[in-house]
């Protein structure tokens, strides 16, 4: 073989895979399969859908822990 090739192949990129970002979404979806319910101070309740539980407790926590406590509770499900 072609030393020269060898040593390209050898030191060449391995192809890295980029993780998805997760996502929030109005509507449910294939992908977006935890629901993200704000029940809010006035009683109304505010729905999205979330790509990743991790995300949806994230989003969860920082709009109820925000500094004008904009909901009273919130509340994560499968769907």
């Amino acid at each position: 073989m072609n030393p020269q090739f060898e040593q390209d192949f050898v030191f060449m990129d391995l192809p890295m895979k980029v993780k998805a970002r997760p996502t929030l979404r109005s509507t449910k979806d294939s992908s977006h399969k935890w629901k993200l319910t704000l029940h809010k101070q006035d009683g109304t309740k505010l729905v999205r859908f979330a790509s990743t539980k991790k995300h949806a407790l994230a989003v969860g926590q920082t709009i109820h822990n925000g500094s004008d406590r904009p909901t009273k509770m919130f509340n994560i499900e499968k769907v």
